[in-house]
């Protein structure tokens, strides 16, 4: 079977900033931390946006950013808590997914982010 074109150009572009497994687990989780945040930033351009952000007060305070859509009145929300396993991921990681999100949706969404483990252990991230 044919891989698409644009498929095959993502998964060489993965190969090609491929690294060794490091013995350490902070090197690991650093790494990982990396990778994530380079294949989210393969998504292209950003599209245009309203952006908001606030400081959610609780625990510790937490930031969350509103993309909101061209519209007038309420609109309907969703809240987006981005992925990671609670070790990684950053709204600014997320940024143009949550974008294209709002736009083509026509949803206003907001994005909290959590604290992330180890530095913040169970149940910080929930929290």
């Amino acid at each position: 079977m044919m891989l698409d074109p644009q498929a095959k150009a993502v998964l060489d572009e993965l190969a090609a900033k491929a690294r060794p497994m490091p013995a350490d687990e902070a090197d690991w989780l650093q790494g990982y931390r990396e990778e994530l945040e380079d294949v989210v930033a393969m998504q292209g351009p950003m599209p245009e946006v309203a952006v908001t952000e606030a400081v959610m007060p609780g625990p510790a305070p937490l930031k969350l950013r509103w993309f909101m859509p061209a519209g007038e009145g309420a609109l309907p929300t969703v809240l987006f808590l981005h992925g990671g396993g609670f070790v990684a991921g950053s709204l600014e990681a997320y940024e143009i997914p949550l974008r294209h999100l709002a736009l083509r949706s026509g949803w206003q969404v907001a994005a909290l982010d959590y604290r992330l483990a180890p530095e913040h252990p169970y149940p910080a991230a929930p929290d």
